[in-house]
């Protein structure tokens, strides 16, 4: 997890850095529908690690989807990656080995954090070089499971589970959840930024003080607060999937996490302004540059700059780059997205105008208007309201442009039309040397009546 502890009180340094190692390194997981957990002081281990799927009844079952081991310290805001990811294309179980999970410490040995040493150090083991981890299961099908505070001693090359005894890992796949909370904002002041739980691939990122944790297998789990300046908190209450769905983090820090750098090129693009009526549910679509929005490590965010309080103005899907959003009223809103990594964050601006929604008698172009000015060769949104008909043809006359004067071209035949808002988009003519102006009508098809021409005209201009 990489946190630099935030000193505040001066302690001996025994009793600090157990404080810490409690504070980081606790299960992440403390019940999770399996059995299996963390070493005892008089349990001697096992030198291979059966895991076995079962079903409520004791069954062996078939398993179908991805297991992954995580380090207990796993923070998913700041690796993406498993310690191993092992496809089961209908087990019923498998044996971890420990040549198995040496190579994978080999291989892995830098993503051990100093907060996972000073978590085993901590621990009453055979060895101060325990490592614990977490295994977590996911099928394609929307079942999963998982099982916390396993533990390996690659001195001893001993497997050491929670129950004295037991000599296997049983995983239950029960349906995945969607679990959706708050976490009260006064306990901490500045920017919220996510809520984590260490040792597993589950992140979400908080909308004001809400957030949606998506596929999360049931149990009850540690929960810890990232702030947007990359301060670690603590929450009060373990996030208990069939229990209450509010929590409270702690006031003071237990650690900063020390920065890393996106990759080349991160940014973020909230695309080009919008035009739109009351009432009218539009889609949005951000870019993410330079990294892959899946990615645990990025945190996508839209939210309003401008709303003003009791405004109903709703953003679907806040936390994704493709949503919709529903506007009540005219006349505008200014929105902005924004993508972090680690603590990097990029942001981006989209305007939406918000027109009244017109009269079913008032057939017009909304865009563009008489007198706007357009770039040749660039890409424009035309848009109309309440034309007639179910296909459509838009066509444009130019002035000025190569001779023409007023002679009516096609733009695009057969558009798909309804009884309300409808767009198309446009790529104007290449550039040129010179400026000229231009209308738009539409027409019925197949009657070819004309069902609208622009009340004037807009001016294209060569591009700078």
């Amino acid at each position: 997890m990489n946190l630099i502890p935030v000193r505040r009180l001066r302690l001996p340094g025994r009793i600090a850095s157990l404080l810490v190692a409690s504070l980081i390194a606790c299960p992440a997981v403390m019940h999770t529908g399996c059995e299996g957990g963390s070493t005892g002081v008089d349990n001697p281990g096992v030198a291979e690690l059966p895991v076995e799927f079962r079903d409520d009844a004791g069954k062996l079952v078939p398993a179908r989807g991805a297991l992954e081991i995580y380090d207990q310290d796993h923070n998913p805001a700041l690796d993406s990656a498993p310690l191993m990811r092992l496809d089961m294309e209908g087990n019923t179980g498998f044996k971890l080995t420990a040549g198995d999970f040496d190579r994978i410490l080999a291989a892995r040995a830098p993503k051990r954090s100093a907060a996972a040493k000073r978590s085993a150090a901590a621990v009453s083991a055979a060895s101060d070089t325990l490592i614990r981890f977490n295994l977590v299961f996911r099928s394609a099908s929307g079942s999963g499971a998982m099982a916390a505070g396993l533990s390996y001693d690659p001195g001893l090359h001993r497997f050491f589970l929670e129950a004295v005894g037991a000599k296997s890992v049983r995983m239950l796949p029960k349906p995945l959840l969607r679990f959706a909370a708050s976490l009260h904002r006064q306990a901490v002041q500045g920017v919220l930024g996510r809520i984590i739980l260490p040792g597993t691939p589950f992140q979400a990122t908080l909308v004001d003080s809400d957030f949606v944790l998506e596929d999360l297998p049931e149990g009850r789990f540690t929960a810890r607060m990232l702030s947007g300046d990359g301060y670690m908190y603590a929450v009060r209450e373990s996030l208990d999937t069939r229990a209450g769905h509010a929590f409270t983090a702690a006031p003071d820090p237990i650690g900063r996490i020390e920065a890393i750098n996106p990759p080349a090129g991160f940014g973020v693009d909230a695309g080009t302004p919008v035009l739109t009526f009351a009432g009218q549910e539009i889609g949005i679509q951000g870019l993410l540059s330079g990294a892959d929005s899946n990615d645990t490590r990025v945190s996508i965010l839209w939210r309003f700059l401008d709303k003003a309080p009791g405004d109903s103005a709703r953003i679907a899907d806040a936390t994704r780059l493709r949503t919709s959003i529903r506007f009540p009223a005219s006349p505008g809103y200014n929105l902005e997205l924004s993508a972090t990594f680690g603590t990097v964050t990029v942001r981006d601006t989209l305007s939406i105008n918000v027109n009244p929604q017109p009269s079913p008698t008032q057939t017009k172009f909304v865009s563009p208007q008489p007198g706007d000015t357009l770039v040749q060769g660039s890409s424009y949104k035309v848009s109309w309201a309440y034309a007639p008909g179910a296909l459509v043809r838009l066509e444009v006359a130019y002035k000025g442009k190569d001779g023409l004067d007023g002679t009516w071209l096609p733009v695009a035949d057969s558009i798909v039309n309804d009884s309300g808002y409808n767009t198309y988009p446009w790529t104007l003519p290449p550039p040129s040397s010179s400026s000229y102006i231009g209308s738009l009508r539409l027409k019925a098809i197949p009657s070819d009546t004309v069902l609208l021409i622009m009340s004037g005209s807009f001016t294209l201009v060569p591009a700078r």
